[in-house]
Formats: structure tokens, C-alpha cells, sequence
């Protein structure tokens, strides 16, 4: 029995150090993206002429990538957060700093969504919205739980972005959010001052 529990603290210290080689190679995997996927700018080789397709389909494989990427690597910052293992994505235990990783990532994945015409956001359909929204739960999570006023603004705008992508978007992933957003503002009311 002894000799399991000192096998234990061996074995957390192995899982945690493979789950940071497992962020590492994660979040390098756009690195290796082809040329054409990298820019905007469309590389194309000395012998090859472009056909209409082709800047429209770089330009959607590349959005649909990085949108990906940036959710999902939120979602690991924030779910390493949560369980106050921040070592996995390489970080202190510093809470200010990890608001902020949180902040920054969202902040690609926003300007990910404006730098692509409008038609792009609309091509990807519900799935793409609900990346959208999963990013927004996060924002909306920091804008009123961040005990830095710095970090709840920071939060409250890239909020506002992302909940008029949304409305514009017409989705029922912006239905979501919005009700999730007016509930959790009428429960954070005292109850003297609730808006019924």
C-alpha cells in the first residue's frame, strides 16, 4: 500500500508532463500549414496559373483552421484553469496571467473572425457559430467573474464583438449566448434589485 502512494505522485508528474508535450505539439500545428494556407497572399508555384476557386478555397480552409485552432486551444487554456493545472500549458500560478492568456487567444480568434469577408462567417453554417458562441461563454465568463477591472473590460469588449458577429449571423448559437448573458446579468443582481 505504501509503495502505491509513492507510485502515485510519479505517475500525476508523468501524466502532466506528457499533457505539456501533448499543448507543445498542439499549439505548433499550424506552424506546418502550406504556404498557400499561411497568407492571405496567394503563393502560387512558377508554372501554375490560378483558377477562380482557388482564392476562395485558401482563403475558407485557412479561416476554418485557425478558427478551430484558436477555440480549441481556449478551451484547453481555460479547462487547465479550471482544474489549476497551469503548468500543462506552461504557465505560473499567477490567476492574473492566465485571465490574460485567455484574453489573448480570444483576441486572435476575433480578429481571425474580422479579417475574412462576412460571407466566410455565414459559409460555416451552425457549427461555425457554435465555435463562435463557445469562445463568447468564455468572454462572458471573464467579463463578470475576472477579479481585475482591467480583464472584465477587455472581456466585455471582445463580448460585444462577438455577440453582434452573432446577431448578424442570425443564429440560434446567438439566441443561446444572449439568454445565457441576460440570465447570468438578472442573477448577479441583489435580490432587492431584481429587474422583475
Amino acid at each position: 500500500m505504501n509503495t502505491r502512494n509513492k507510485q502515485a505522485p510519479l505517475d500525476d508528474q508523468l501524466e502532466l508532463s506528457r499533457l505539456s508535450t501533448m499543448y507543445s505539439e498542439f499549439v505548433s500545428v499550424l506552424d506546418d500549414m502550406p504556404p498557400s494556407l499561411q497568407s492571405s497572399v496567394i503563393l502560387l508555384r512558377d508554372n501554375e496559373s490560378p483558377t477562380e476557386y482557388q482564392p476562395i478555397s485558401y482563403t475558407t480552409q485557412r479561416y476554418r483552421l485557425q478558427t478551430m485552432f484558436y477555440c480549441a486551444k481556449l478551451l484547453v487554456v481555460h479547462e487547465c484553469i479550471r482544474f489549476e493545472l497551469p503548468s500543462i500549458i506552461g504557465l505560473h500560478n499567477d490567476r492574473s496571467a492566465w485571465t490574460r492568456e485567455e484574453l489573448n487567444i480570444a483576441r486572435d480568434f476575433v480578429h481571425t473572425l474580422q479579417s475574412v469577408p462576412f460571407h466566410y462567417l455565414r459559409g460555416n453554417g451552425e457549427p461555425g457559430i457554435e465555435l463562435i458562441r463557445a469562445v463568447g461563454s468564455v468572454l462572458l465568463e471573464i467579463s463578470q467573474n475576472s477579479d481585475d477591472e482591467s480583464h472584465q473590460q477587455r472581456g466585455h469588449t471582445l463580448l460585444n464583438i462577438i455577440l453582434n458577429i452573432l446577431a448578424k449571423l442570425n443564429s440560434q448559437a446567438s439566441d443561446k449566448l444572449i439568454e445565457h448573458l441576460s440570465n447570468a446579468s438578472v442573477a448577479s443582481f441583489p435580490s432587492s434589485m431584481s429587474p422583475d
